[in-house]
């Protein structure tokens, strides 16, 4: 594909490759920095992953405490070692609006940029960029990586494929929205490499408490409409992970092709987490809210509001249709 020749070409023009995701990364994106790292390595052209402070999802976790027993080829990079660094590429994965950023002050370094993504662009979109591609008919990041591997006709060790299997699974939902052909083949493809579904599960399992947390909210959900649901949180602090987990695993339920959770991320910050089956566009809905995402996968955050304000304004959106 001309996406990767032309990737190709732009990284070997540069003495380092910086790769970064978004904001308290998830397995997907996480998985697909480390295996772009890889790739790049095993083609001579040094790479760093970057390691921030922000909140990592427990999997993430879980995965890094795995790479390190075995010693996997990684190497990281911090904030603090970027200067006097010389001929950069900044490679942006998983993302691409400038905000959501792991590391967001890293443009102001003034370093050649791709993008590469699978969430639809709007106006907050990272610019100035050598090259951006970005392929929202793509299930995650990681079935975009697995396409790179098929290109350079390169195998890859069996925990490295166990992960990116595992990042592939938090981003379609056990493989239950955004799915392809290409989607499963990408899947056919990693455990081809000898990803081992045991340890898959392993780095996906839930802490119990979180688990118990979930059941309760989805309890004291309900209805917005036929076809909607909707679970508002207390006024905790939660992360994006849980409000997302919890839309998801609202989908499941008969007669639900959408699903919102309105949770409370920092004190003054409110969050809706949106998920749809395909046949409701919940990027429609939370655009009008500010946000962004995908036509089944989309979130937006309010600030300075109430849980309640935040709800009825989503309300209003949805009740005034044209969705």
């Amino acid at each position: 594909m001309d996406m990767y020749q032309n990737l190709f070409d732009v990284v070997k023009k540069h003495d380092l490759v910086v790769i970064m995701t978004h904001k308290n990364p998830d397995l997907d994106g996480f998985s697909s920095s480390i295996c772009m790292s890889y790739m790049l390595n095993k083609m001579g052209i040094e790479s760093r992953v970057f390691l921030g402070e922000t909140e990592r999802d427990i999997s993430v976790i879980k995965a890094m405490k795995e790479l390190e027993k075995t010693s996997f080829p990684i190497q990281y990079i911090h904030q603090e070692e970027f200067e006097n660094l010389e001929n950069v590429l900044l490679l942006v994965l998983d993302v691409n609006k400038d905000f959501l950023l792991e590391y967001p002050e890293i443009l102001q370094q003034k370093w050649d940029t791709v993008v590469i993504d699978h969430h639809i662009k709007d106006v907050h979109y990272i610019k100035d960029t050598v090259m951006s591609y970005v392929n929202a008919n793509a299930s995650s990041i990681v079935e975009i990586m697995v396409g790179y591997l098929q290109y350079l006709g390169m195998n890859i060790p069996p925990l490295l494929a166990t992960i990116l299997l595992a990042g592939m699974e938090i981003d379609t939902n056990s493989f239950n929205v955004k799915t392809t052909a290409e989607t499963f083949l990408s899947a056919a493809y990693l455990m081809s490499n000898g990803a081992d579904t045991i340890k898959k599960q392993e780095l996906l399992k839930e802490v119990k408490s979180t688990y118990i947390k979930k059941q309760y909210f989805i309890k004291n959900s309900r209805m917005i409409n036929e076809k909607m649901a909707l679970c508002v949180l207390d006024q905790s602090v939660y992360s994006n992970k849980f409000l997302a987990s919890l839309s998801e695993d609202l989908l499941q339920f008969e007669n639900v092709e959408a699903s919102f959770t309105i949770g409370k991320l920092k004190d003054q910050r409110i969050g809706i987490s949106a998920r749809s089956l395909g046949n409701i566009n919940v990027l429609e809905i939370i655009r009008r809210l500010g946000g962004g995402g995908h036509l089944t996968e989309a979130a937006t955050q309010i600030e300075n509001q109430t849980i309640a304000e935040v709800e009825k304004q989503l309300l209003s959106v949805i009740e005034g249709g044209n969705i």
